[in-house]
């Protein structure tokens, strides 16, 4: 028995020097910096975002065509192109076990440029994404190989960088190891948030905002009634900010302890891309999507299998008494270890407070039905027991209209909805999909046909119904009428819109010939930078052929000299 036991102390000490060492090995390897500029950010790592935590740093280029320079030595391993997410993005492969990403990218360096566009005609396709072998690309450090830019899903000009873990794919931290950045700030703490919860369900028994400066807080008394089965626990909204710049960021560490108890503590120094949609359970889904504020909670839902959980009793609830006080207190810390504390009593006041009956439960299938409507909730869908309603809440044009209440719960899966289609909609057979409708806004699912009925898979609740796209994409173009004389002019830019289904194809053809257009949906502009392959002093026809995700097609056709 003694052996065992001493055996699997033998085993934890080997990890824990593993872990250190690894840590160990990246705060002493020397990364050179991305940008030959002073670094500052406007996105930390492990911030929220929407639906997911934030996979690097956003470091701000005053503008685009930045020069972007390898960090160290090693390969380009992989290039990956799209409208959407990184936009243009390349991928380097070091030998010391790390691979450095670099996203929103304008253009590419010799001889990566002229790479890229030979794949991209060999393929006729805007979007690549492709992996390289290592013999290819090779770059040394310091080697520029692109400029930065505004390309994909970005708000504004910025370099996206991350640090993954070679074999695992998994982002890294990397501030205030690889790279630090001035902060002495501490956290700014809003508010805390308490919930009572029993075997089925939680609830919000109290929501105080905090006034008080950093680093020292304090909430004073709080007072809640709770039923006599039920346990507490804490949530807390904060943010971060750094020297230089009026950007918001989130902390590293959450350490929360009731009359000295440590029952909480969460520290993010890695991310995984499978667990990403977990966000909405670290924090609260209820406050992100009805209020947009970030409640940081101080427990584990049954279903979150997160990695950023350090230091966990009874997942983070706590056993209370009948009218008594207890001592509470939450530190955050962010990456640069500066910290702020906030003491608060918890007053405990008993009461009968009855649960909602019906709850669904998070580990096991759930079906609910209503006219002419299904609702499959797969085990392991939900992060805890919910208790919802599922409802025929009106008629559309092709279907009825069928309501998930509430609507604010997060998912860690998606959920089927199946709706009967109506004979009105059967003309429009292909054209058909579900609408997800909430809070004034409508979400495109894509369907397919089951019988009678479409089915769609869902990531969010809200009221669903059959609609049809008919509409074809709308193209107009920008600097190019039929006839023009493009001389002197370096590219053809066309505006590509779509009111439903969304652009999912398009491309370009001058004299029979396929052209590469690129395409940001942020501005709707599609374009075509004049090539070898079209010199000056020739007659030219243009050929653009849009298709949306409904298989609705348009075609621009113009005449031009140059």
């Amino acid at each position: 028995m003694i052996q065992r036991i001493l055996f699997k102390i033998f085993i934890l000490i080997l990890i824990l020097f593993g872990a250190l060492q690894s840590y160990a090995q990246l705060d002493t390897i020397k990364f050179a910096k991305p940008l030959n500029i002073d670094l500052l950010l406007t996105g930390n790592f492990a911030e929220p975002r929407g639906a997911h935590f934030h996979s690097g740093l956003d470091f701000r280029t005053y503008g685009e065509g930045k020069a972007l320079m390898s960090i160290a030595e090693g390969y380009v391993s992989r290039i990956n192109i799209s409208p959407w997410g990184y936009g243009k993005a390349v991928y380097i492969k070091h030998p010391n076990g790390y691979t450095s990403v670099y996203g929103h990218i304008s253009r590419f360096e010799e001889p990566l440029a002229s790479y890229v566009e030979r794949l991209q005609y060999q393929i006729e396709s805007f979007s690549v994404d492709t992996i390289l072998p290592e013999n290819l690309l090779q770059i040394t450090k310091g080697q520029i190989f692109a400029y930065s830019g505004n390309t994909g899903h970005s708000a504004g000009p910025h370099l996206h960088f991350e640090l993954r873990e070679s074999n695992t794919e998994k982002p890294v931290n990397t501030l205030n190891s690889v790279y630090k950045i001035k902060d002495n700030i501490s956290p700014t703490i809003l508010s805390i948030v308490v919930y009572a919860s029993e075997t089925e369900l939680k609830r919000i028994v109290a929501d105080k905002r905090i006034v008080g400066t950093p680093p020292k807080y304090n909430a004073g008394i709080i007072s809640v009634n709770i039923a006599n089965n039920e346990q507490i626990s804490f949530g807390l909204e904060y943010v971060d900010r750094m020297n230089n710049t009026h950007n918001k960021f989130g902390v590293k560490q959450l350490k929360m302890w009731v009359n000295d108890t440590l029952y909480y503590h969460s520290c993010i120094e890695k991310i995984d891309f499978a667990k990403q949609a977990q966000k909405n359970s670290f924090f609260d889904y209820y406050y992100y999507l009805n209020f947009s504020r970030n409640i940081h909670r101080c427990f584990i839902e049954p279903n979150n299998d997160l990695e950023h959980y350090m230091s966990i009793q009874n997942r983070g609830w706590v056993n209370v008494k009948s009218d008594t006080k207890y001592d509470v207190k939450i530190e955050v810390i962010d990456y640069n270890d500066n910290s702020s504390i906030v003491e608060c009593e918890l007053f405990v006041e008993k009461n009968e407070h009855e649960n909602t009956n019906g709850f669904l439960r998070w580990d096991t299938d759930n079906f609910l039905l209503t006219e002419n409507a299904r609702l499959e909730i797969n085990t392991g869908s939900f992060f805890d027991n919910e208790t919802l309603q599922f409802f025929k809440s009106g008629e559309a044009k092709f279907s009825g209209k069928y309501t998930v209440e509430p609507y604010n719960i997060a998912l860690k899966s998606g959920v089927e909805i199946s709706i009967a289609i109506n004979e009105v909609a059967e003309k429009y057979y292909d054209k058909l999909f579900i609408a997800c409708e909430r809070k004034g806004r409508v979400h495109y699912l894509k369907a397919k046909h089951n019988y009678d009925y479409l089915t769609a898979y869902a990531k969010v609740l809200g009221t669903y119904y059959v609609a049809a796209d008919t509409t074809p994409p709308k193209l107009t173009s920008i600097n190019l009428s039929n006839g023009s004389n493009m001389s002197g002019i370096s590219e053809i830019k066309l505006k590509m819109t779509d009111d439903l289904s969304g652009i999912a194809n398009f491309n370009g053809y001058i004299n029979d010939k396929w052209v590469l257009f690129s395409y940001e949906p942020k501005n709707q502009i599609a374009s075509y930078r004049f090539d070898e392959f079209f010199p000056e002093g020739g007659s030219y026809k243009l050929k653009f052929i849009a298709e949306d995700d409904c298989g609705n097609m348009s075609v621009l056709e113009r005449n031009f000299t140059r």
